[in-house]
């Protein structure tokens, strides 16, 4: 609800609450893009956007240089006894920084043929 001034500038009401706002961005879960964008703007944003952008990884990037990244960065969040076990397997893991976001613990849903896809490309990006 806006209202105008007398020149027809927006005025905006207070603060949204964290939990108005998350309603909001849930509404956007279908949306990448836009919730890409979100996790850009601040930290609270970034905080409530990733978890909805990391739920259903795979649905809109179940292919491509998009997957093998999202794989990379499953990968990144294994313990370093995992890690070791796969390099001793002879794949090739870049150096990575542990990230900022336990990601896996976001998933939501998982569909096996874009899982496969998402690690096929990751593969190809490692010959």
């Amino acid at each position: 609800m806006n209202s105008l001034n007398t020149q027809n500038k927006v005025i905006l009401p207070g603060k949204l609450s964290i939990e108005c706002f998350e309603q909001v961005l849930t509404n956007l879960k279908d949306d990448p893009g836009t919730l890409f964008s979100c996790l850009l703007v601040n930290r609270c944003w970034c905080r409530l956007s990733v978890p909805l952008l990391w739920s259903h990884p795979f649905e809109y990037h179940g292919f491509g240089e998009l997957a093998a990244n999202i794989i990379q960065v499953y990968i990144s969040c294994l313990p370093v006894d995992e890690l070791q076990i796969l390099i001793d397997e002879g794949l090739d893991l870049p150096e990575c920084h542990p990230p900022l976001f336990d990601y896996p613990r976001y998933l939501q849903s998982f569909e096996s043929a874009h899982f496969t896809g998402a690690i096929m490309s990751w593969l190809s990006t490692k010959s």
